[in-house]
C-alpha cells in the first residue's frame, strides 16, 4: 500500500509541476482536442443523416455527374 500512495503522490506533484510551468499550453492542447473530437461527432452525425435521406429518396436516382463525366471522355 504504501509502494501505491508514495506513486500516486509522486504523480501528483509532478502534475503539479507541469500545471505550473505550461498550464496555458495544456489548455491549449486539450482545447484543440476537444475541438477534433467535436468535429468527428459532427462529421459521423451528417454522414449518417446524409446515407438516411439517400436510402429513404431510393436507389433509382441516377447521378447526372455521372454521365456528364462519361461523355466528357
Amino acid at each position: 500500500m504504501n509502494t501505491i500512495n508514495s506513486m500516486l503522490h509522486s504523480f501528483s506533484q509532478a502534475v503539479d509541476k507541469l500545471w505550473d510551468k505550461d498550464s496555458l499550453m495544456i489548455i491549449f492542447i486539450f482545447a484543440i482536442v476537444g475541438v477534433e473530437i467535436f468535429a468527428i461527432l459532427v462529421k459521423k452525425t451528417i454522414k449518417k443523416r446524409i446515407f438516411a435521406i439517400q436510402k429513404d429518396l431510393g436507389e433509382d436516382i441516377e447521378n447526372p455527374e455521372y454521365y456528364l463525366e462519361y461523355y466528357k471522355k
